[in-house]
Formats: C-alpha cells, structure tokens, sequence
C-alpha cells in the first residue's frame, strides 16, 4: 500500500509539471518576439547588462546590442553564422519555477580557411505560452 501511494504522488507531480503544448515557438514567433523587445535597456537585465565600445550612450539597448553583433557580417570576407533554437526549460518567476521556452540567437565568425575568429550569443526565455518574453531572463556572452 505504501508503494502504490508513493507511486500515485509521484505520478501526480510529474503530471503537473507537464506541458500541454511541448511544440518548440516558430522561429518567427522567436524573432517577432525579440525584434518587439528591441528597446529593452540592457541595464534592466542582470545577465546581459553590456557596455558598448562604439556607442556613447550609457544604457545600451537588446536592439542596439543585436545591431552590434549582426554589424560583425556587414561588408566582410570572413564566413558570418547566425543560429537559432528554443529547448523547454523551467524558469524562476519570483521564486516560483514555471515551464518556459529557453531560447537563443548564436554568431560564429570564421575566416575563409574556417578558423574561428569571433562568437556572441543572446539567450533569452519566453512563456510556455510562447506569448511573451519573461523579464530578467535575456542572457549576453
């Protein structure tokens, strides 16, 4: 009796944390999503509070940011990649942890020989809903 109750708990917590809809966001759903958030100021993001070398302005904007890494492919001959993906994932959202979509843009920059020479990726969560972009969430490297 006591396997089977331990059973049924366990059975039923799992079934709580299951998503209705595990299919990943469309990809323009992703950028639709991003490119909306483009004058999220960086400051407000604890991950990706970046400074820019080439901007005078303080408080760097996500679409300023992007801006930045996409310029690495304007009028170069080096081989210029750009990636995309979202995972299920959980996030805290004020100390409660909820489904949520992980998802992330990569650069990878290499010369003509394929010899790396640069990379930068911008992460960031959106609700399991796919609706909207989870604040503090938006990770820089």
């Amino acid at each position: 009796m006591k396997k089977l109750l331990t059973f049924i708990i366990l059975l039923h917590g799992c079934s709580v944390f299951a998503v209705d809809n595990p299919q990943p966001p469309s990809g323009e759903a992703v950028f639709d999503i991003l490119l909306n958030n483009s004058n999220r100021p960086l400051s407000k993001e604890p991950l990706c509070n970046m400074k820019s070398g080439t901007r005078k302005n303080v408080d760097v904007t996500l679409g300023q940011h992007l801006a930045t890494l996409l310029s690495v492919s304007y009028e170069t001959k080096n081989i210029v990649s750009l990636t995309s993906s979202c995972a299920l994932s959980k996030h805290d959202n004020s100390g409660v942890i909820v489904d949520a979509w992980d998802c992330k843009l990569e650069m990878n920059e290499t010369n003509a020989s394929g010899e790396f020479i640069s990379s930068a990726m911008v992460a960031f969560t959106l609700s399991v809903d796919k609706s909207k972009f989870i604040n503090g969430s938006l990770r820089c490297f």
